[in-house]
């Protein structure tokens, strides 16, 4: 999980000093391997896409912009959350945010169709998504997709 996180970022590399990335991964006390068993390329797109939102939505004002991707292996699922310090999302739009093509700030630059398809690859995966947002604070996503074998 945490290779595939670091390849994710890898992918998202930008030259831009002012955002910090970081990756934290830990086991549930229940678990005895560092393995989870689903689709590797969508998990990887999935994270991709969820980095790549949290990046195109920095608070420019700020002087650190942060992205945290923090994975935690249970025993039949994983959960994945990634945490901004950026812009945030204000009420009006946060029904939408999932709609193809949608950008809800006109300064993103984004194409809107990031959360679609992380919607879309959670759908095929039997996982779930749900935020956290504060305007002018950051948001988190949190993922949550069960392991694929028994």
């Amino acid at each position: 999980v945490e290779k595939v996180a670091n390849q994710a970022i890898e992918e998202n590399m930008f030259n831009d000093d002012k955002i910090k990335l970081s990756v934290f991964h830990e086991l549930s006390g229940k678990r005895n391997q560092n393995e989870f068993y689903t689709d590797r390329l969508r998990l990887k797109i999935l994270l991709k896409n969820l980095i790549s939102n949290a990046i195109n939505h920095k608070d420019e004002s700020k002087p650190d912009c942060e992205v945290k991707v923090h994975c935690f292996t249970g025993e039949k699922h994983l959960k994945i959350k990634v945490t901004d310090n950026g812009m945030g999302m204000s009420a009006d739009i946060q029904n939408r945010i999932f709609n193809l093509f949608f950008i809800g700030n006109p300064k993103s630059k984004g194409s809107g169709i990031g959360l679609y398809i992380v919607k879309e690859i959670l759908a095929k995966l039997n996982g779930q998504i749900s935020f956290e947002t504060q305007a002018g604070k950051g948001t988190t996503f949190t993922v949550e997709i069960p392991e694929l074998i028994d």
